[in-house]
């Protein structure tokens, strides 16, 4: 964690301005000494950017320009600083039962950055996250490398695949919603499912053993805890309290490992029944949150006490052992680490190159107001206010939509009453009949008992579909379809 900091020169009280994980890159002072410019930067694609902070606090803006942007400098009204480009690949090594491994090949490649592999139950696969279309994105090949196919074109960042135990399908995070939430994407490709939509922050997700839940980090109770959902929908379940991330279920499906934050070091673990949660490796530093995979009787993880290497601490006797060292420095601030379902391969992301130029200086721009910040921040509640009213107004209208066809179908089968009390439209399927051939009344006699039957089907159909939420598109032009087509008669 990183913090910016002003202090009077004469002495005095400091303030803190603004911390996070990325803030360590540099800063400069604008010529009139009201706001600093600093450098933004990660291991992710276009982390990187230069941003603005008034001296007197508030909240920090990103500059129209500055992408990669880090180490500012200002001279008068002209602004200079280094772009840096990174590039990370997936390497793979072969193992052995003794634990140790064979000679390395960068396996997935490209000059941009490739990170998160996974590989499918069978081993058939790997799903990773990759920027070579220009913002992460997942990605998935077959498990020699071949046959590379993009399963997502949100062109935001989209990443951390897991497979469902069952092979069928990939949950991932996302920041196409404007916040980070988790989708879930057939693996023969589709469009994906949005799974959370608060507006929180939940990524990095993961399965159950039993396919049933699916594991998230979530910001929104003011830090990162473990969540977890029902593939099916309902509300989320909290697993960790005293802070969570990045978790994965253990092969038997008895525990729960996970991270504590981005920032803070250490692998923990608590059982997936309940109970007190305890420290498995405290060597695994800060920033590689994602760099460990679980397998049966241990855990391999990247060891950064020496040189980095890939160790494997056995759960069994609690000893760690080095398998390899690393060729080139860890990636940080991604999942990092793979083994395959027969622990024959092992999948690991290394930083390959990081390099710096200087960009031609330009002007310094014009920097927001006061009043202009509160205006961003007033606009962003309205927008996720917004969103959740969207969201929850399509369901009611979903809801009251299916409910009626559902209601009309009881209605011909007599069940709010016979022909001829209150409200009661048809009362039994005869009188349903010959409505269908009122309406028909073009079509032979002969065929509208058939007719009658094939809406009745139909209907129940979408009354079911709109209230489950199943193909909620097509039911909907559907419904709105035979409205009008009963207006119009």
């Amino acid at each position: 964690m990183t913090s910016i900091y002003t202090v009077p020169v004469s002495g005095g009280a400091e303030q803190r301005l603004v911390s996070g994980a990325q803030y360590g890159w540099g800063l400069a002072w604008t010529p009139d000494g009201r706001e600093i410019v600093f450098g933004r930067a990660g291991w992710l694609a276009n982390a990187g950017w230069l941003w603005k902070i008034a001296s007197r606090g508030g909240e920090p803006e990103r500059l129209q320009f500055g992408q990669e942007g880090v180490e500012p400098s200002i001279r008068e009204n002209r602004l200079v600083y280094a772009r840096q480009v990174v590039n990370i690949n997936i390497w793979r090594k072969e193992l052995n039962a003794s634990l140790s491994a064979g000679p390395s090949d960068r396996f997935i490649h490209s000059t941009r950055m490739e990170s998160g592999p996974q590989f499918s139950p069978d081993g058939s696969r790997i799903a990773f996250e990759s920027t070579r279309s220009g913002a992460y994105e997942v990605w998935m090949c077959r498990s020699d490398g071949s046959d590379v196919v993009q399963l997502t074109h949100f062109n935001v960042v989209s990443g951390t695949p897991r497979w469902s135990p069952d092979g069928r399908q990939i949950v991932f995070d996302s920041s196409v919603p404007g916040n980070t939430d988790i989708f879930v994407v057939d693996a023969q490709g589709g469009v994906p499912h949005q799974l959370t939509i608060e507006p929180s922050s939940e990524s990095v997700p993961s399965w159950s053993r039993d396919g049933h839940w699916i594991y998230f980090a979530s910001d929104r109770t003011g830090r990162y805890e473990v969540w977890k959902t029902a593939l099916t929908g309902g509300s989320a379940v909290q697993v960790t309290h005293q802070g969570g991330f990045a978790a994965i279920e253990s092969p038997n499906g008895r525990f729960l490992y996970y991270a504590k934050s981005q920032t803070l070091p250490g692998l923990w673990r608590i059982p997936t029944e309940g109970g007190e949660e305890v420290e498995i490796i405290s060597s695994l530093e800060a920033g590689h949150w994602g760099y460990w995979a679980v397998v049966e009787n241990g855990i391999y993880y990247l060891d950064t006490t020496a040189k980095p290497a890939i160790a494997f601490f056995d759960v069994n006797t609690r000893r760690a052992t080095r398998i390899f060292d690393l060729e080139n420095r860890p990636a940080k601030e991604a999942p990092g680490l793979a083994v395959s379902p027969d622990k024959g391969t092992i999948l690991y992301t290394q930083l390959d190159s990081l390099s710096r130029d200087i960009v031609p200086s330009c002007r310094q721009p014009a920097l927001p107001t006061t009043s202009e910040v509160s205006i961003q921040s007033n606009r962003e509640t309205k927008r996720i206010v917004l969103k959740r009213m969207k969201h929850y107004s399509s369901v009611f209208l979903r809801l009251a939509l299916g409910i009626s066809f559902l209601s009309a179908v009881a209605d011909r089968f007599g069940l709010w009453g016979s022909f001829g009390q209150p409200n009661v439209s048809w009362g039994d399927f005869s009188h349903f009949v010959a409505y269908t051939g009122k309406l028909n009344w073009f079509m032979p006699s002969a065929a509208i008992p058939a007719l009658a039957w094939l809406a009745t089907c139909a209907e129940t159909l979408l009354g079911v579909a709109l209230i489950l939420g199943v193909f909620t598109r097509v039911a909907a032009f559907l419904a709105v379809g035979s409205c009008f087509y009963l207006l119009s008669r």
